[in-house]
């Protein structure tokens, strides 16, 4: 479990998603998969089971079953100091315009108002230093620092690119059913479904870059040929009743360096 979610977890951090916020969604991701997908033996689905096969507390069981929306919307007091920082920054004077624009602060409230301190502050209570949220933005090149002791929101360099969503949906659809394959295998389950992979050490730069141009041409004559075969299946199932399936085949390359951390 540790070697699988240790690259997420980066990435969560690297886009300010913090342990309390997945924490939640964890929580409530264990009550769904055991309320849907557990049926029990006999009698019904009680805050007991799912609390039995969960681990959560029978309390929070019955919260979810009673107002799910709500006990969903407790994740937005779990975001991140960082994207609450800029949200504030974004969306309340005076540390943006009329128009919405984030102004230019001052990064201690001694040197003037508005300031980063001020606007860090406010936020957290004092329970977090504004040096620790700087530091941190500033090293992901979410601020900028200016002359004379000022600090600008980078607003390109935190909102994500137009094509963000559309390769996230299509991270998220590809791990999702290389995931569920896996899974399915390491039950058991019958037929067990393709999952191989190669791997080899003691390369170069350059020959990962020959092995990953090779691959990349060699996956999309083979991904095509697959999509034709699939395409003639469906024009023979028009009509069908028994057409209940879908299926999905990926490829991926990877490459990194021997002395990078061994858990992945």
């Amino acid at each position: 479990m540790t070697r699988i979610l240790r690259p997420l977890v980066r990435l969560l951090i690297h886009y300010q998603v913090s342990f309390p916020f997945i924490n939640q969604r964890l929580k409530v991701l264990y009550l769904d998969v055991a309320d849907a997908e557990f049926e029990p033996v006999q009698g019904r689905r009680t805050d007991s089971r799912l609390s039995f096969l969960t681990g959560v507390h029978r309390k929070d069981v019955r919260r979810y079953r009673e107002d799910q929306h709500s006990f969903l919307s407790e994740d937005r007091k779990s975001v991140s100091m960082a994207a609450h920082v800029i949200a504030t920054w974004m969306s309340v004077p005076p540390y943006c315009d009329g128009q919405g624009q984030p102004q230019d602060l001052y990064r201690s409230r001694a040197q003037g108002e508005p300031s980063f301190e001020d606007l860090v502050d406010a936020i957290s209570r004092q329970d977090m230093r504004a040096r620790a949220v700087y530091d941190e933005l500033l090293s992901n090149h979410t601020i900028i620092e200016l002359p004379l002791e000022r600090v600008a929101l980078n607003i390109q360099a935190y909102i994500p690119n137009e094509n963000f969503a559309a390769k996230a949906d299509f991270f998220a659809r590809a791990l999702t059913e290389h995931l569920a394959a896996g899974a399915h295998n390491l039950r058991g389950e019958s037929p067990a479904w393709l999952e191989r992979g190669v791997y080899a050490n003691n390369l170069t730069s350059a020959q990962i870059s020959q092995l990953h141009s090779f691959a990349v041409q060699r996956s999309q004559v083979l991904l095509r040929e697959i999509n034709q075969k699939a395409k003639q299946l469906q024009k023979q199932n028009e009509g069908g009743q028994e057409s209940l399936y879908k299926f999905h085949y990926g490829v991926f390359f990877n490459a990194q360096s021997q002395a990078k951390n061994s858990n992945e």
